[in-house]
């Protein structure tokens, strides 16, 4: 029923965008074709339908996983080694108070470890900072490129 939810959010958004009513009927399948009509592929509808669940809902929003669980859930999927999960957390935590749209030093700083695109600009280009899983990924990148140390992050100073 989440993903459910999450296509409805996402048609309506393409519909508002092309300025047009979504789910005349309410059927699913209507709107599929609808969305064949407007010119978008069936691939795309694929896509929605398997979605990953940490991206479905915006920060609050998950009646089921609280910001803890979909950070967890993310940092599982990313490259970071087990024995830095708590650390990322801390990090993470003080930082962008687990929000994966959190946002500062005036727009440069963006997502659960607030990247900072000034100062990785490579970054900012090859990963979607908003999405959790790439913001941890890119995150590890930094770690790297500071000889495997959180000295990047004013909270971990």
């Amino acid at each position: 029923m989440n993903s459910f939810r999450s296509i409805t959010c996402y048609i309506t958004l393409l519909c508002e965008q092309r300025n047009k009513t979504p789910f005349k009927g309410g059927s699913l399948l209507r709107s599929v074709l609808a969305l064949k009509k407007w010119g978008i592929g069936f691939s795309l509808v694929t896509l929605l339908l398997t979605t990953n669940p940490v991206n479905a809902y915006s920060d609050d929003e998950d009646p089921v996983m609280t910001r803890e669980q979909r950070f967890y859930f993310a940092l599982e999927q990313s490259v970071w080694a087990k024995h830095y999960h708590h650390h990322v957390f801390d990090i993470a935590m003080c930082e962008s108070s687990l929000r994966a749209n959190a946002v500062g030093d005036h727009g440069e700083s963006i997502g659960l470890l607030q990247i900072n695109t000034r100062w990785h600009p490579k970054l900012s280009l090859n990963f979607n900072l908003y999405d959790p899983v790439e913001n941890l990924n890119a995150g590890y990148i930094v770690f790297l490129e500071r000889h495997r140390t959180f000295n990047a992050w004013s909270c971990a100073k």
